[in-house]
């Protein structure tokens, strides 16, 4: 059905966003609008194509004079969404997602890919929150001296084969070790300096790389979200997104 949002007035949060897009369109690179609000009404945010990642933005929510913004002292309801940029007029948005975050709270929302189970080759949008800092469940500043890599595959849930693990030639990174990353999964400790980010089979050693090698200039006492993505298991790569700069 045709979507027309109804107008909205929003307002400044005490949030930040960083937006980032590895949404494989039925295989090709995808131009997403993300935006505050949903259903009840729309604010752009950033326009981002497939593989890049926005700065951090100030948080806006819808003005509505008989609701409180707060569901909880000091919490907020956050929503965003994310909608095929240029599309057509009245096109649905491809998602609307919510989360409860604190106040003064510096989140990414990354928007991935999955398999559409009622269309075949066609894809679905999967989203998933990572909490930076001024929460609960941040994720953990390393230890002196140390760099934190995390890895999530959200760019990967289309394709058939989707088990990796990432790491340079011939060194895996096997997130064996139990530091917490709140849903950033576990922290993987890197000494600082550079090294080549590659997305490999689980299972192959990290041996060969399936795609283009990503170069990491890793510092001590950052955090880095390594975003594995790519429309094909040849095309895998990652987007590095130092959660710290």
């Amino acid at each position: 059905m045709p979507f027309t949002p109804p107008e909205a007035e929003f307002v400044d949060a005490d949030v930040r966003v960083r937006f980032v897009n590895v949404f494989s369109d039925a295989g090709t690179d995808s131009n997403i609008e993300f935006g505050w609000g949903g259903y009840a009404g729309r604010e752009s945010a950033a326009t981002l194509g497939m593989g890049e990642v926005s700065e951090p933005l100030p948080g806006r929510l819808i003005k509505d004079p008989l609701l409180s913004s707060e569901v909880e002292p000091g919490k907020i309801d956050l929503e965003v969404s994310a909608s095929r940029a240029g599309g057509s007029e009245g096109e649905q948005p491809l998602m609307t997602d919510d989360e409860t975050v604190a106040k003064g709270q510096e989140l990414v929302w990354v928007l991935g890919s999955d398999e559409d189970p009622m269309n075949e080759g066609a894809t679905s949008p999967v989203s998933r929150w990572i909490f930076v800092d001024g929460g609960t469940d941040d994720v953990p500043e390393p230890p002196a001296g140390k760099a934190n890599l995390f890895l999530i595959d959200n760019g990967l849930g289309h394709l058939p084969d989707s088990f990796v693990t990432m790491g340079a030639p011939g060194t895996c990174l096997n997130f064996s070790n139990d530091i917490g990353g709140g849903n950033a999964g576990n922290a993987y400790q890197v000494d600082p300096g550079s090294m080549e980010i590659g997305i490999y089979d689980a299972n192959g050693g990290c041996a060969e790389p399936t795609g283009e090698l990503v170069q990491l200039d890793a510092k001590a006492g950052h955090r880095y979200l390594v975003v594995a993505y790519g429309h094909t298991k040849q095309t895998r790569t990652a987007l590095i997104v130092d959660l710290d700069e």
